[in-house]
């Protein structure tokens, strides 16, 4: 699975640091992250506690290996 780099900057945040949105600064990257969060959860790449799933875990290893890691 593809993810945006918004989707996997999330995914970092919710490993690491248990918080998917501990990276994000201003009202403005917070509002635009609603749709992001949607998609992580309706894919279950994190859990109601935001915490990172094995799928999460699996998509972030797919993505850095087609390229999309930073």
């Amino acid at each position: 699975m593809k993810l945006s780099d918004a989707q996997r900057k999330a995914l970092i945040s919710a490993r690491d640091y248990g918080n998917p949105c501990i990276h994000l600064r201003g009202r403005s990257e917070m509002g635009g992250f609603q749709r992001t969060i949607g998609f992580l959860l309706s894919r279950r790449l994190v859990d109601v506690d935001w915490k990172i799933t094995d799928a999460g875990h699996a998509a972030l290893k797919v993505s850095s290996q087609i390229g999309n890691s930073k």
